[in-house]
């Protein structure tokens, strides 16, 4: 029985793992009891929670905090040749009232292919608009709800504007992809 003791005392000299850590990565890799550890969220995600996590002393070892979260931001600028933008709370569905706005800018001489990889929202309601220029009194390239499935459309400037909004119901999500690519 002793040796069983010391078996759970060893097990007992590290925190849980806190990996997968969904959307983000963990810096660190030592769990045991004082050691601490970090998170960051990919592109296009936001963390919530605390950045880092020391693995405290008990009978029971935990986190000095809950292990943080990714959810995917409501908005922002952009500037990277390519990218993806996630509906705000992915990977969960989104929240009702929601308006997020995007600014995507690629260098002058290129234009921004968009394509939908997901598209589940409430239709007619919940939607997303693209304006060809950097804002809503651009030329709009389309509106796109529900679940269709999309072809690519093709900006005609380096800027776009993307708006989403939900109403007071219905959810659903969203993954939309860009690139930049060199005007012919």
């Amino acid at each position: 029985m002793v040796g069983w003791d010391v078996c759970i005392a060893y097990q007992l000299q590290s925190c849980p793992d806190p990996r997968p850590f969904r959307n983000g990565i963990v810096i660190g890799s030592d769990f045991s009891v004082g050691f601490t550890v970090s998170f960051e969220c990919l592109p296009g995600y936001s963390l919530i929670g605390d950045a880092s996590l020391t693995c405290l002393h008990g009978i029971s070892r935990n986190w000095n905090h809950p292990v943080p979260r990714c959810e995917a931001l409501c908005g922002g600028n952009i500037t990277s040749m390519n990218g993806t933008i996630y509906s705000p709370g992915h990977p969960e569905e989104y929240p009702n009232f929601q308006d997020c706005v995007w600014s995507v800018r690629v260098p002058p001489g290129n234009g921004i292919y968009i394509n939908f990889t997901v598209l589940s929202t409430e239709p007619i309601y919940d939607y997303i608009t693209v304006w060809d220029g950097p804002d809503q009194s651009s030329p709009q390239i389309g509106q796109f709800s529900g679940n269709t499935a999309l072809e690519s459309v093709y900006s005609t400037s380096n800027q776009i504007l993307i708006k989403f909004h939900s109403d007071f119901s219905g959810s659903g999500f969203f993954v939309l992809s860009y690139h930049g690519e060199h005007f012919i």
